[in-house]
């Protein structure tokens, strides 16, 4: 994933940890206590929108974008309606700073 080789290069004070699908995801959001979440829409287990309501049901408010290669109107509306933004792929470093400065952007900051 180019997220992964972005994310050090780019924010070093963001650490990374990587999910293999939703039911993983919910998992380590559990245990690990990420500060924000950039989830894919497209999931062997669960799908992103899923996902994200998942999450917001566990914390209210918590900073989640959808990441997919195709922003289809339906995506767009599905996650403005959760209240949380998308990313497009290929992804941008401008894209995914402006996503982890309204996440927290401080040091220790976990995705």
């Amino acid at each position: 994933m180019v997220l992964t080789k972005m994310l050090p290069d780019h924010f070093p004070d963001w650490s990374l940890t990587e999910a293999v699908g939703g039911e993983d995801a919910l998992n380590k959001f559990e245990s690990e206590a990420p500060q924000a979440a950039i989830v894919d829409v497209n999931m062997p287990d669960i799908d992103g929108p899923e996902l994200a309501e998942k999450l917001l049901a566990i914390k209210p408010g918590f900073p989640i974008t959808l990441l997919t290669a195709n922003i289809q109107k339906a995506v767009r509306d599905r996650a403005e309606s959760l209240g949380i933004g998308y990313l497009s792929k290929p992804h941008d470093k401008d894209g995914l700073q402006e996503f982890l400065s309204k996440s927290g952007g401080s040091n220790g900051n976990s995705l």
